[in-house]
């Protein structure tokens, strides 16, 4: 058995990530978004558009914001991630015409089947 969960651990390394970039900090001065291929810094100059939706999972619904950036990559954030919170409070700061957290949250209960446009770059 060890030999085969050895092989298998082999080829499941051995596959490309699916995994997208992924939220690892919230600052004045942008995020940090980790790639497979390492970490980096993108200012909030870089965000061209968030949305919040419902996500429907296994376990429940759960909130997400989703930031387009400049570079065409696309960050999808729960609201379970640490970095929820940071992240929720810098959008409203940052991006100075954002929908405020409460009035997108209302519009997510009044219709939880549409995505809600906190943000668009002009």
């Amino acid at each position: 058995m060890k030999i085969l969960d050895r092989m298998i651990g082999r080829a499941v390394a051995s596959l490309p990530s699916r995994r997208g970039p992924v939220l690892s900090g919230v600052g004045a001065d942008g995020l940090c978004v980790r790639h497979e291929g390492g970490e980096r810094r993108s200012a909030w100059d870089e965000v061209d558009r968030v949305v919040a939706a419902n996500a429907v999972e296994l376990v429940g619904d759960n909130v997400v914001l989703a930031l387009a950036l400049r570079d065409g990559c696309t960050l999808v954030v729960p609201e379970t991630d640490a970095h929820w919170p940071a992240l929720v409070d810098a959008v409203t700061v940052q991006l100075g015409t954002a929908i405020s957290p409460t009035e997108w949250r209302l519009r997510l209960l009044a219709a939880p089947d549409e995505a809600v446009e906190l943000y668009r770059r002009s």
